[in-house]
């Protein structure tokens, strides 16, 4: 089967929302969106004070692979699907 997405849980994940975010990535995935280029659109989808929040909280060495900055993008990707932007 070509069509097909896997979320891993384990023991450990205790946080539903960590699932959550796995499971929307996927379906991204499965109509066409990007959801592997937050970093690489960040101009796209972020507004300035998120541009100002996500320099400061990089130059606190601080990792943007988090649920606060995925919410977003991922909010921003489905708003783009349901406008017809990239997608299949």
């Amino acid at each position: 089967m070509q069509n097909r997405a896997s979320i891993r849980v384990t023991r450990e994940d205790t946080d539903d929302e960590a699932i959550i975010l796995r499971i929307w990535h996927e379906i991204l995935h499965a109509i066409g969106q990007p959801a592997d280029d937050m970093a690489r659109r960040a101009g796209e989808w972020q507004s300035m004070s998120d541009r100002l929040v996500w320099a400061a909280w990089q130059s606190l060495s601080r990792p943007t692979d988090v649920p606060f900055w995925h919410r977003k993008f991922y909010a921003w990707l489905t708003e783009r699907a349901a406008a017809g932007a990239g997608g299949r």
